[in-house]
């Protein structure tokens, strides 16, 4: 998944096989790994397979003393010099999706294709649900899916759980 929720950070052990991650975490992977480690797609369910994909943005203050100043900076960070500095990093995947090759092409050099992340955001995709309460959102999620890993519940009882909290959330 290309950036989909992320799970809690824990210090690596070098005893998990597979783990639910996003793109912006490579770079912890690889400085905490000796091993190798690689990137797969998501796996498809019974109406197909879609992910997540969490774009960052840049705002404005409106209250700024210096206006114009801040929207010179936005743009320059959304432009084509911006994002090729941060492909070159390999810090996070690019806004301008020319660029997604390079950012793999870079990774390919550090010995991890990460390909998969592409291919599934060429594929089905939704935003990052943001809301007042993600952080609420967020562990509540995490606690269905470690149940579900845990073979505690099904994936349809957590899946149900979820949405009965969120409801309760927004209301």
């Amino acid at each position: 998944m290309p950036n989909g929720a992320s799970l809690p950070q824990v210090p690596a052990r070098k005893q998990v096989a597979v783990v639910w991650d996003g793109s912006w975490d490579l770079n912890a992977y690889q400085s905490s790994m000796k091993a190798s480690f690689g990137v797969a797609e998501l796996p498809s369910g019974p109406v197909g397979k879609g992910t997540v994909y969490n774009g960052l943005s840049n705002a404005l203050y409106t209250g700024s003393k210096h206006p114009k100043e801040a929207w010179e900076l936005v743009k320059w960070l959304g432009s084509q010099e911006s994002q090729k500095i941060i492909v070159s990093e390999g810090s996070v995947w690019p806004g301008i999706p020319t660029l997604n090759k390079d950012y793999v092409a870079v990774w390919r050099q550090r010995g991890v294709d990460v390909s998969a992340f592409s291919k599934e955001a060429e594929g089905t995709t939704i935003g990052y649900p943001l809301t007042t309460s993600s952080a609420t959102y967020n562990v509540k999620v995490q606690d269905a899916v470690n149940q579900v890993w845990l073979r505690q519940q099904t994936p349809n009882t957590a899946a149900d759980s979820v949405n009965e909290a969120s409801n309760r959330a927004i209301k």
